[in-house]
C-alpha cells in the first residue's frame, strides 16, 4: 500500500528492535563459536582462535550499547512537538544514563583492548609462551607442551565460555528491563502502538 508516516515509523521501530535483539542473538553465537575449533592447528593456533571470540563478543557488546542509545534518540526525535516530548525526554535520559553506567565495565575493557590493539591478559599469554615450547626441535619437548597447551587451553576455554555466557545473560537481562520501561513509553495499555500526534495516518 501507499506510504504513510506512521508505516514509515512502524518501519522504522521494527528495523531498531530487530538490530538489537540480532547483537543479542551474535553474543550467544560467539559463545557457541568458541566451543568448536573447525580448523587445522597449522593455519589457526587455538589462543588466536580464542582471542579473536573474546574480541569479537566484547565489540558485539560495544555496538549494544550504541544501539540501545541510538534507539532513545530515535525516539525522542519522532516525537518533536508531541504533547508527551518532555515525560518521554525525562524517561530517554533516565534510561540513557542507566544503560551507560550498567555497561561502563565491559565499555571500558573494549576500549583498553581496542587500544592496546589486542586484548592481552595472562591466560592467552600463558597460552602463547606454551605454545612456543611446542615448536621446539626436540620432538620430547615437543610432544609434552603439546599435552600441557592442549589442557591448558581446555581450562582457560571453559572459563572465558562461561565468562562469554554470564556476559551474555546479563546483557539480556539488562535489554529486557529496557524494553519494559521503553515499551511503557511508545505502546498503550493494551499493547497498541502509540504514534507520535505529528502522524495522523
Amino acid at each position: 500500500g501507499k506510504r504513510t508516516g506512521r508505516k514509515n515509523h512502524h518501519q522504522l521501530f521494527t528495523y531498531y528492535v530487530s538490530e538489537i535483539q540480532m547483537t543479542i542473538d551474535t553474543m550467544r553465537d560467539i559463545e557457541l563459536y568458541m566451543k568448536q575449533f573447525p580448523y587445522p592447528e597449522a593455519k589457526v593456533a587455538k589462543h588466536r582462535h580464542l582471542q579473536f571470540h573474546v574480541e569479537a563478543f566484547l565489540n558485539e557488546f560495544y555496538i549494544l550499547q550504541e544501539r540501545l542509545l541510538r534507539f532513545l534518540k530515535f525516539i525522542q526525535r519522532q516525537h518533536k512537538r508531541d504533547p508527551r516530548l518532555d515525560s518521554i525526554k525525562v524517561a530517554c535520559k533516565a534510561l540513557n544514563d542507566w544503560v551507560t553506567e550498567s555497561m561502563r565495565k565491559g565499555i571500558e575493557m573494549r576500549g583498553s583492548h581496542v587500544h592496546k590493539w589486542r586484548l592481552s591478559n595472562n591466560d592467552i599469554d600463558r597460552l602463547v609462551g606454551i605454545s612456543l615450547y611446542t615448536k621446539m626441535p626436540n620432538k620430547k619437548i615437543q610432544k609434552s607442551f603439546k599435552t600441557y597447551y592442549e589442557s591448558e587451553y581446555r581450562k582457560i576455554r571453559k572459563q572465558w565460555r562461561k565468562w562469554v555466557s554470564d556476559g551474555t545473560d546479563q546483557a539480556q537481562k539488562l535489554v529486557d528491563a529496557y524494553f519494559d520501561e521503553v515499551f511503557k513509553l511508545i505502546f498503550d495499555g493494551n499493547g497498541k502502538l502509540l504514534y507520535p500526534s505529528r502522524l495522523k495516518f
